[in-house]
């Protein structure tokens, strides 16, 4: 699941960086596009603190 997680996120900053391109100086969607990008790299994180964490405890459990 945390490579899907990581796929889309690449896609959201994609797309998030093409609405920022094409915004034409809106700043409605530049803002949209901002916070696209900002959000989908605050899943990356918590996506990727959330796979060690399971990853630790996994390993903890598991003794080694």
């Amino acid at each position: 699941l945390f490579y899907i997680l990581v796929l889309l996120a690449f896609v959201f900053v994609l797309w998030g960086g093409i609405n920022f391109v094409t915004a034409s100086g809106d700043p409605n969607k530049i803002e949209t596009a901002k916070k696209m990008v900002i959000f989908s790299l605050i899943g990356i994180v918590i996506g990727a603190v959330a796979f060690g964490i399971v990853n630790l405890i996994y390993s903890y459990l598991a003794g080694r």
